[in-house]
């Protein structure tokens, strides 16, 4: 009779974060605990009926996956099972078993930090929903929900602060170079002062290794259950990085861009000055909004550059009858975006070397035939970044998949670049890129959002000191141009 009532008796868990334990004295708690209690709630009914009479004791082993994650984004051994813990750690432990358990421990291998893959899995992280990676985006989604039980009010803001809107971080990096290019370029000519911009990137990568050493070694949140939420919320970003850093942002299997003499003129020729500036190849007059109307004017002479810069054939009814105007006009949109273009400094931020460059992405790439590194079991099935591009562009997704956005807005970058001769101060640029995506990458991997931010407003400040430094030591300070947001990297 005893027992019968025992096993008609649920008890209620103490490590879930939607209520249970914790309450007064019950701060603690050990691993050995929580197996007990995922061993009861897999042997018996909400009820507390048992229903695995055979059901066997569970070891620590069978948290590796879970523990290995949260040992690597915290820094905490979590070896033994006997040791006391913040119950709100365990509670971060369990949530993080039950999904994996029902998911599958594929999903722990999604949500682990950088590494190899890394290029895979912002691609799935990034990628619209689709039927194969709507299980892990879902599941993501209902572990943040869990671990934000437990964040207080004030400090949910604050990180939220961080990742606000979902692009916050690329942003907060896109800030600092702005500020560091905004002194550079009032005081160096981006043509007459060629050769120090390779120097300059050499001095800011020395200044950022030395930051760098200087704040070593960070120290890591140790609040699993914040720790864990950051790192989830931080996931896109940190892969992106390590992704830049291990490619050096390189396209895979790519074919090589050179700088290319071109000659503009025939379409200069036909426009009006703007405000009193004849208008050459490099000079920016254009919105967005104007590009298609600019490419179906000017779709011959298009098309000659085009050919002319990539060294395959391109037709003028490409551009009038099929999608590349269109394709064209969103890889532009996507390579101004990254690098904060149009702002009210520079509403109107297009040359025609722009929209030349655009055309040539778009056909650089349907002959090359790029794809990025894809997830096997969670990758879309759409992995042509053209498919996606024209996905998008059709409104059958969301949003364009960041390595397709990545491989358009380069390319557009690079033709740019080699069109206006400056392939050498854009190659010079990228190591500095890479330098900042390291440190970038061990701010945002210390989960610590206190410290995240206030490492961000140092390296800033120190990069802003270092440009300012640059320009004394050349003897620059005295000379002034008008700043023009973006010109660096046009």
């Amino acid at each position: 009779m005893e027992a019968s009532v025992k096993e008609s008796c649920a008890r209620k868990p103490r490590f879930n974060f939607e209520g249970g334990g914790g309450v007064g004295t019950d701060l603690t708690a050990t691993i050995k605990e929580l197996l007990e209690e995922l061993l009861y709630e897999s042997s018996t009914t909400t009820a507390g009926q048992l229903i695995d009479t055979e059901a066997r004791q569970m070891s620590i082993a069978q948290l590796n996956p879970v523990l290995r994650i949260l040992r690597s984004v915290s820094g905490k051994p979590l070896k033994s099972a006997v040791e006391d813990h913040p119950i709100d750690d365990i509670r971060t432990i369990k949530t993080l078993y039950n999904y994996s358990y029902d998911s599958g421990m594929h999903l722990i291998r999604m949500l682990e930090p950088p590494g190899p893959n890394s290029e895979a899995i912002v691609g799935v992280l990034t990628s619209p929903p689709t039927k194969e990676n709507e299980g892990v985006i879902e599941a993501r989604r209902r572990i943040l929900n869990d671990l934000e039980k437990a964040v207080c009010v004030e400090e949910k803001e604050l990180i939220d602060a961080l990742f606000n809107p979902w692009n916050a971080p690329h942003l907060h990096w896109r800030e600092t170079n702005d500020a560091i290019d905004k002194i550079l370029l009032t005081h160096f000519h981006i043509e007459s002062d060629r050769d120090l911009w390779g120097e300059c990137d050499r001095y800011l990568i020395a200044k950022t290794d030395e930051f760098m050493s200087k704040i070593a070694p960070l120290r890591r949140e140790q609040r699993l259950h914040t720790a864990a939420y950051v790192h989830l919320r931080a996931l896109e970003f940190l892969h992106s990085l390590q992704f830049q850093i291990t490619t050096n942002r390189t396209i895979r299997n790519d074919k090589t861009i050179g700088n290319v003499q071109m000659d503009f003129s025939r379409i200069c020729d036909s426009l009006p000055p703007v405000q009193g500036v004849v208008i050459q190849g490099h000079n920016p007059f254009m919105s967005l909004d104007e590009v298609l109307a600019f490419s179906t004017e000017n779709a011959g002479e298009i098309a000659r550059l085009v050919s002319r810069a990539t060294g395959f054939v391109y037709n003028r009814r490409d551009i009038l009858t099929g999608k590349d105007a269109i394709r064209a006009r969103y890889a532009l949109e996507v390579y101004l975006a990254s690098i904060n273009l149009p702002s009210n400094d520079n509403p109107k931020p297009i040359a025609v070397v722009h929209v030349v460059a655009a055309f040539c992405s778009v056909l650089h790439q349907r002959k090359l035939k790029s794809k990025p590194m894809k997830s096997r079991r969670y990758g879309s099935k759409i992995t042509s970044p053209q498919k996606q591009l024209d996905a998008f562009i059709e409104g059958k997704v969301t949003h364009l998949a960041s390595t397709a956005w990545f491989i358009y807005s380069e390319r557009t970058l690079w033709y740019t670049q080699a069109m206006l001769g400056r392939l050498g101060m854009a190659s010079s640029h990228k190591p500095l890129q890479t330098a900042q995506a390291r440190f970038l990458k061990e701010a945002y991997a210390s989960l610590d959002h206190v410290q995240i931010r206030a490492l961000i407003d140092s390296y800033r400040s120190c990069m802003v000191k270092a440009a300012e430094e640059f320009v004394v030591l050349h003897g620059k300070h005295g000379t002034q141009y008008d700043w023009v947001h973006g010109l660096r990297r046009e």
